[in-house]
């Protein structure tokens, strides 16, 4: 499903503004930068408690963890 909206202006300020908000929602730049950061942070994080999972386990059995 496609939305458009038709906006005329006889104001150069308010479409100078215009086209820079415009601008602004066509970069997905600083959106995939955020999103592309938090999805490492919580990838790390996954794998920080499934090391220390494996750990534990080892110790339980008596093993020496190898951290691989």
């Amino acid at each position: 499903m496609s939305v458009g909206i038709r906006i005329e202006v006889q104001s150069q300020e308010v479409e100078a503004r215009l086209r820079r908000l415009m601008a602004g929602l066509t970069s997905r730049t600083p959106m995939n930068t955020m999103i592309g950061e938090h999805a490492a942070e919580l990838t790390r994080n996954h794998l920080v408690a499934i090391a220390q999972t494996r750990h534990d386990t080892a110790e339980r059995l008596g093993a020496a963890p190898t951290g691989h």
